[in-house]
């Protein structure tokens, strides 16, 4: 959403997204699981978009 108003993405914008989202995923089992899906969430994406695994990643 950030991407929208700067006009550019970049790599934090889906590290923060893929955090988000894994935290959000695991929210209903505590505040553990929470932070591991996060870091598990950030972790795989950002690997994801270094090594160009998925075209979304334009950088």
């Amino acid at each position: 959403m950030i991407a929208v108003y700067r006009g550019e993405s970049s790599l934090i914008d889906y590290i923060m997204a893929g955090a988000l989202t894994g935290g959000v995923y695991k929210a209903n089992l505590g505040v553990a699981a929470t932070i591991v899906g996060a870091t598990l969430g950030m972790d795989f994406d950002s690997v994801t978009c270094k090594f160009g695994l998925v075209f979304y990643c334009k950088m």
